[in-house]
């Protein structure tokens, strides 16, 4: 996204894609959202609730909602799509955990550097 200029490209599913925004033909809206690059770890079942008082699955992802406010919806490089559901102690700034279904997962996923998409009015 260096370039100032608008590139149209086509993807899979036919809809065009303008920097940062996808282009829905069908209702003409484009979703907008921004782009950060953060540290992102994994967590696993723990047995409570998450803050938003939901019971944590795939795609749940925890934040800081000084930085993306709950239940936004979110997509990570890597991951796929989630929702900003839950807090952590230690997440802080532009800092997120993803949830996975086991421990073995999480360990896998360790901690990496990756990009985070944040939709607007999910």
């Amino acid at each position: 996204m260096a370039s100032s200029c608008w590139r149209v490209t086509d993807d899979t599913r036919g809809a065009l894609v303008y920097q940062g925004k996808r282009f829905n033909q069908a209702r003409r809206e484009a979703p907008e959202y921004r782009e950060l690059v953060m540290w992102a770890t994994a967590y696993t079942h723990t047995g409570n609730r998450t803050a938003t008082g939901t019971w944590p699955e795939v795609g749940t992802v925890a934040v800081d909602p000084k930085v993306i406010p709950l239940g936004t919806r979110l997509w990570v490089e890597g991951y796929g799509w989630g929702t900003a559901l839950d807090t952590g102690r230690l997440i802080r700034g532009r800092r997120i955990d993803v949830f996975m279904p086991s421990r073995a997962e999480a360990l896998e996923w360790g901690r990496k550097r990756v990009r985070v998409r944040i939709y607007a009015g999910r």
